[in-house]
C-alpha cells in the first residue's frame, strides 16, 4: 500500500495540487522500510548459501495482486486504488520487486558478516559463516571479497575436516565457479580438478557429484571456446547421470541439453537436435509446462534454429523462453534480459533494426541492474546494439557502442574471440569513414 501512494505521488507530483500525495513537498517521499525478525536471519543466510540466486527468484516472483489485507473490506478498497492507479498491480509489482531485491543485496552480505563476526569468536568453527559470507558477496558482484573468504574457508575446512571431505569439495566447487566469472579459467579449472579428484576419492567415478564436477569444468571450456572438451566434459557427466539417475530425471534432461549445446559449437546440428528433443520430451513429461528448466532447453533450440538460419523458428523458441522466464523471475532478471538479447540479436538479422534495437536496450537496461555495467554480457549487447547502429548507418553511434563493449571486454575477459570481433567491428567504421591508419591498428 505504501508503495502504491509512492507511486501515485510520482505520477501526481506536478506541484500544482494542494491535496496531500499530490504537491510538489510529497512528490516519491513516500518510502518503504523492510525488516527481518531476528530469529529467522540465521536461515535466510543459510539459505542464501545453499542456493544463492534463490532468494532472488524468488523475490522476481512476488505477486501484489495475491495480497491479503487484515479486513476484507480494506482489501477491496485497496485493490480499487491500485487497479485505478497508474499501471495497476503490474507497476506495482514491479516497484515491489526492485526495492526487495535492492534490500536482499544490502541485507545478505550484512547478515552474514555479522554470523561469521560471530563465529570466529567461538571454538568450533567450521567455516560455515565464511561460506554463506563469500555467497552473499558473489550476488552483490564482490569477487574478490568473496575469493577472499572462500580461501580462508578453504583453510579452516581442510584444517578440521581434512582435504577429502564433501564440505571440502563444495568449497573447491563453487571457487572454480567464483574463478571462471572472473575470467581466471586455469585457476578455474584446477578448483574444479580438485573437487572432481575429492569427489572421486570418497565416491568413486559414478556419482552425481562427480558429474557436476565435470559440468563445471565443461563451462570453463566453453568460455575458453574450446568446444570438444565441453563435449567431453558433458558426454562424461551425462553418462555418470544416466548411470546414477537413470533417464527420467531433470539433471539428465539439463545434461542433454547441456551436450546438444557443444554439438551446436561444433555444427553437428543433426546431433544436437536429437539432444535438445531429449531433454524437452523428459522436462515436460517430468516438470510441467512452466519451469525454468524448460526455458534454458528453448533457448538452446533458439540457439540452433538461428546457426541453421532458420530466423523465424528461433524466435518463436525465444519467445517461449521469454514467457517462461517473465512468469518464474519476473522482467528485472538477467535470464529474462538475455531473452530480450537473443531476440533483438535475431531481429537484426532479419533486418527489422528498430525492433531489434528496442529489445537489446530493454535486454542492456536489466543487465545493468542485475549483472552491472562491467560484465561480458553487457559487453555482448553492447556490440549487437554497434552491429544494428551500423545497419541503420549511424557509423558515430555504432563506432561508441563497439569501443565500450571492447572496454569492458578488455577489462573482464581480455583476449577472446568476441574481443576481436569488436576489434574488427571498429576498424571497419574507420575503414569507411576513410581513416584506414585508425582501421589498419
Amino acid at each position: 500500500w505504501e508503495l502504491h501512494c509512492a507511486l501515485q505521488s510520482k505520477d501526481k507530483g506536478t506541484g500544482k495540487g494542494k491535496g496531500k500525495g499530490k504537491g510538489k513537498g510529497n512528490k516519491g517521499k513516500v518510502k518503504l522500510s523492510i525488516a527481518l525478525p531476528p530469529s529467522q536471519r540465521a536461515a535466510f543466510v543459510a539459505g542464501v548459501a545453499d542456493r544463492f540466486n534463490a532468494a532472488p527468484d524468488a523475490l522476481a516472483r512476488i505477486d501484489t495482486a495475491k495480497s491479503r489485507a487484515g479486513l476484507k473490506s480494506d482489501e477491496n478498497a485497496i485493490r480499487e486504488a491500485v487497479l485505478n492507479g497508474a499501471g495497476g498491480f503490474e507497476a506495482l509489482n514491479e516497484q515491489v520487486r526492485k526495492h526487495l531485491h535492492s534490500w536482499y543485496k544490502e541485507a545478505a552480505p550484512a547478515m552474514a558478516m555479522a554470523k561469521k563476526e560471530a563465529a570466529a569468536k567461538t571454538d568450533n568453527d567450521d567455516g560455515t559463516a565464511l561460506y554463506e559470507l563469500a555467497t552473499a558477496l558473489m550476488v552483490q558482484r564482490e569477487y574478490d571479497a568473496a575469493l577472499t573468504a572462500l580461501k580462508q574457508c578453504l583453510a579452516l575446512r581442510v584444517a578440521k575436516l581434512g582435504e577429502k571431505h564433501l564440505e571440502v569439495s563444495r568449497v573447491w566447487s563453487m571457487m572454480g565457479g567464483l574463478l571462471n566469472e572472473m575470467g581466471e579459467f586455469d585457476q578455474a579449472l584446477e578448483a574444479h580438478q580438485q573437487a572432481l579428484n575429492n569427489s572421486v576419492a570418497m565416491f568413486g567415478e559414478e556419482n552425481p557429484a562427480a558429474a557436476l564436477c565435470y559440468m563445471g569444468m565443461a563451462t570453463v571450456y566453453n568460455e575458453r571456446c574450446e568446444y570438444k572438451k565441453v563435449l567431453q566434459m558433458r558426454q562424461r557427466a551425462l553418462q555418470i547421470y544416466l548411470a546414477t539417475l537413470g533417464e527420467r530425471d531433470p539433471f539428465t534432461a539439463a545434461a542433454y541439453s547441456e551436450v546438444g549445446d557443444a554439438h551446436r559449437h561444433l555444427r553437428e546440428y543433426d546431433k544436437a537436435m536429437q539432444m535438445h528433443n531429449k531433454a524437452l520430451k523428459i522436462q515436460l513429461d517430468v516438470l510441467g509446462e512452466q519451469k525454468p528448466e524448460l526455458a534454458i532447453t528453448y533457448m538452446s533450440m533458439g540457439h540452433l534454429y538461428d546457426e541453421k538460419g532458420n530466423l523465424s523458428k528461433a524466435l518463436q523458441m525465444f519467445k517461449k523462453a521469454l514467457k517462461i522466464r517473465l512468469a518464474v523471475f519476473g522482467e528485472e532478471h538477467v535470464y529474462t534480459a538475455y531473452c530480450y538479447y537473443c531476440m533483438g540479436t535475431a531481429y537484426e538479422r532479419l533486418g527489422e533494426y528498430d525492433k531489434a534495437l528496442e529489445l537489446l536496450e530493454r535486454a542492456l537496461q536489466i543487465q545493468r541492474a542485475t549483472q552491472g555495467e562491467q560484465h561480458a554480457d553487457t559487453a555482448k549487447t553492447f556490440f549487437y546494439m554497434g552491429q544494428t547502429l551500423e545497419d541503420l548507418e549511424e557509423d558515430d553511434k555504432a563506432l561508441l557502442m563497439f569501443e565500450r563493449a571492447l572496454q569492458i571486454q578488455l577489462a573482464t575477459i581480455g583476449e577472446h574471440p568476441d574481443t576481436a570481433c569488436s576489434y574488427n567491428s571498429i576498424g571497419n567504421i574507420y575503414d569507411s569513414k576513410g581513416d584506414y591508419d585508425k582501421a589498419l591498428q
